[in-house]
């Protein structure tokens, strides 16, 4: 959790930040590009020259930092992998910074054990919260306006004079929306940020039971799960203001962000270099495919994070927005590889077409969650109000039947809690099999037909 005194005591980096990044925003392509490519440059020298991990990299291809002309040249450099991570993390780290400086994290291993690694103390906040604001800035945000929070804190409620925030946990939504409404209404914040999930629940429940709707929201900042589109349905129905994303990862090594004019995520160059590669290997570079995300940060100098490999997956795009910003775009963010669930033939369904489903079918469900152990089969945990009857579940088999039936055969057991994670956060799915190996070879069913993962 970051603590409010490393906010306040980077402001003078953060401000200086976000001065630079106002201006670099209305730099065109080839402005962008270059001042990205100094910061590679800038990196590459540095990790050759003190981190042994590199070091090693370079000397086995026979290269040097200046050989890499290009991001062509860039190419030649492996991919680093959470194995990678794993087994060099004391190879990894910088020679050249003070021991004070060095903050150990740990994800929280939802994909798997959880991985280590450090980031600079001071500087990777004063990062975090400067291109937080300039993204929040996309919706008119300024430190004067009121805002709710909606995220993973043990504490019900908790208000902070600094920020004029009052954070509410995500964690006791589900049993207590009606008291969040009524502080909502009461707090009168001009934005919220949440969890998609969180925010996505509190949307439905106000539409669901035709509760007043709550006004003079400017806009909504969703971050720390993967939006989905009937989410946003659901928000902008009840709260009919912005819905804006962000995306990063806990390695520090990338950001992108939805805009005022569209639901793309512009990747910020000043910050990370982000490819799309297929499941060969290869760069995706064609209109509308999938890739999985590969990043390195700019600015991860003490523990460098080069060509790295995030499991997320993303649909590319060579469009710019008509937001006027050059930034590279990932037309969307579609999630992590293990968020795919495997048919009784061996295929891959992204969990959005069956978390659609629910959506559209889940009237009384205040809550679910997926888990597939076996292929073919999966699941589905739900909380449900008392509302929820008998009929209400046949017809959710029923629907399910005609659409997935050829792909899955489904168990729906109604319980009273969800295991969240130590932040909060909502998994839809609890994926058991190993996906990763299966997403090599198979492919992903969407729509009901079947395309080519890449």
């Amino acid at each position: 959790m970051v603590q409010i005194i490393d906010i306040l005591s980077s402001y003078k980096n953060q401000k200086l930040i976000l001065q630079n990044l106002k201006k670099s925003q209305e730099w065109n392509q080839k402005k962008l590009e270059e001042f990205q490519y100094n910061l590679l440059l800038n990196l590459l020298y540095h990790s050759y020259n003190n981190v042994p991990y590199y070091n090693e990299i370079f000397d086995k291809l026979n290269l040097k930092p200046s050989d890499i002309k290009s991001i062509k040249d860039f190419r030649k450099l492996p991919f680093l992998t959470r194995e990678i991570v794993m087994k060099n993390q004391g190879e990894i780290k910088a020679k050249n910074f003070p021991k004070q400086k060095f903050e150990l994290k740990t994800t929280g291993g939802t994909t798997g054990e959880p991985l280590s690694f450090y980031i600079e103390k001071g500087k990777w906040i004063a990062n975090h919260m400067a291109y937080n604001r300039i993204f929040m800035e996309r919706a008119g945000y300024n430190r004067r306006n009121k805002t709710i929070s909606i995220l993973g804190m043990k504490k019900e409620s908790k208000y902070h004079p600094i920020f004029r925030t009052l954070e509410l946990s995500s964690f006791y939504i589900t049993d207590k929306p009606d008291d969040y409404i009524k502080k909502i209404r009461g707090f009168k914040p001009k934005y919220i940020i949440s969890y998609p999930s969180a925010i996505a629940f509190l949307s439905k429940y106000i539409l669901e039971e035709d509760i007043d709707k709550i006004k003079n929201i400017k806009g909504i900042f969703c971050h720390g799960e993967s939006l989905y589109s009937w989410e946003i349905e659901y928000i902008k129905n009840a709260f009919n203001c912005g819905i804006f994303d962000i995306y990063g990862h806990g390695e520090k090594s990338v950001i992108a962000a939805t805009c005022e004019k569209s639901y793309n995520y512009h990747i910020f160059p000043e910050y990370c270099i982000v490819e799309l590669i297929d499941n060969k290997g290869n760069i995706v570079s064609e209109e509308g495919k999938i890739g999985e995300l590969v990043v390195t940060g700019l600015h991860s100098h003490i523990f460098p994070f080069i060509r790295y490999k995030t499991g997320d997956l993303g649909v590319y795009s060579k469009d710019y927005c008509e937001c006027g910003r050059e930034y590279p775009i990932v037309k969307s963010i579609i999630g992590r590889i293990n968020e795919f669930l495997v048919t009784k033939n061996g295929k891959l369904i992204h969990l959005i077409k069956i978390n659609q489903f629910i959506a559209e079918n889940s009237l009384h469900i205040k809550k679910w969650q997926l888990t597939q152990e076996k292929e073919g089969i999966l699941l589905l945990l739900i909380i449900t109000n008392e509302k929820f009857s008998e009929d209400d579940l046949i017809k959710i088999k029923d629907n399910f039947d005609k659409t997935y039936s050829k792909d899955f055969d489904l168990k729906i057991i109604k319980v009273n809690k969800i295991i969240q994670t130590g932040s909060s956060k909502h998994h839809f799915l609890i994926q058991k099999l190993p996906v990763e190996r299966i997403y090599d070879k198979k492919i992903i069913r969407k729509n009901n037909e079947c395309y080519s993962l890449f």
